[in-house]
């Protein structure tokens, strides 16, 4: 299992939020060989750090705001914080006692859901149906997580992330004014979502973003990653390969390397584990659902004697006549 944080939030932020490319080292290059901007370069990094230290103090508030950079900033910033608390429960799990979580390995557990909770409100699944929605939109927070650290690491622009006032801005530059903003060199769109059925209004991640996170997730789960202090890697993989809800079990961790390694191979988007438990719960359906029709047969006024289903010795005759 590898899942790495970086925590070290030392980096200084620029001194000018103006930073053109023209300013970045020709040196710095992303993985297509593009010259790329620095996350701590980029216009938004002083934002995101003050972001970060406001959640850190007090999570407390929504992640929904009133413009692109603030919904965009407290999303990522809850999502460090939740990947934060898995690491520092996953990277220590050989010094816990026992093959349970403590009370107080349990209480970080469910603070880290409650940040993954809060950051599934910032988007708009109401293209998922209903029934799993709650399960799509967390996995889509995931993986747009990852997505928006390869984003943030290998643009060969400056991102300005526009406020309030920033989109009147961009407003009075268009032929037609939207209550949009689309992330550059993506399809990442928030949009002002009002009087909607979702509970959350302000600006959300668009539920066309929503729906496609998964493909854009595919497309650079398998590319380098340049560190930087605010990157996760493998939050999602981890998430839908291991057992548990955000945390794995503490027995599961505690398992030979190579036990959990054969149980994380995936098969068509399923690992063996996933693949050996359905299989058990289908044998159990099964077996629940034969010992229950041939007890409705021996309900039947002529069925002759016990011996005629002979599947389940141990079971009961019951010849009740029917009326």
């Amino acid at each position: 299992m590898v899942f790495q944080v970086s925590r070290d939030l030392s980096i200084a932020a620029p001194a000018s939020s103006s930073t053109a490319i023209e300013n970045v080292s020709p040196d710095i290059l992303g993985s297509s060989g593009l010259v790329v901007v620095p996350i701590s370069e980029q216009p938004f990094y002083p934002f995101l750090l003050d972001s970060y230290r406001r959640w850190g103090a007090s999570p407390l508030s929504t992640v929904v705001g009133d413009s692109p950079r603030e919904t965009l900033l407290n999303f990522y910033s809850v999502m460090i914080l939740l990947a934060n608390q898995v690491d520092s429960l996953t990277s220590t799990f050989q010094d816990r006692p026992g093959y349970l979580w403590g009370i107080n390995e349990r209480k970080d557990i469910y603070q880290a859901e409650e940040f993954l909770s809060l950051a599934t409100q910032s988007l708009d699944a109401s293209s998922f149906p209903e029934n799993v929605r709650d399960d799509m939109s967390q996995e889509s927070a995931l993986q747009l997580k990852e997505v928006l650290d390869y984003v943030f690491t290998h643009s060969p622009i400056p991102i300005d992330i526009p406020d309030q006032s920033g989109l009147k801005t961009l407003d009075s530059q268009r032929a037609n004014a939207k209550d949009s903003w689309t992330l550059p060199y993506t399809s990442i769109i928030l949009e002002n979502i009002v009087g909607n059925t979702s509970s959350s209004s302000g600006y959300l991640f668009s539920s066309s973003s929503v729906a496609n996170m998964y493909r854009m997730y595919s497309l650079v789960r398998d590319l380098p990653r340049v560190d930087q202090p605010f990157a996760s890697q493998g939050l999602y993989p981890n998430y839908s390969t291991s057992p548990g809800f955000i945390v794995p079990p503490l027995w599961y961790l505690k398992l030979p390397k190579g036990i959990t390694a054969f149980l994380e191979l995936s098969f068509f988007d399923h690992t063996i584990l996933q693949i050996f438990s359905a299989l058990i719960i289908l044998l159990i359906y099964v077996a629940v659902l034969t010992f229950i029709c041939r007890r409705f047969l021996f309900t039947f006024r002529f069925s002759r004697n016990k011996n005629d289903f002979p599947l389940f010795p141990f079971s009961s005759f019951v010849n009740i006549t029917w009326s």
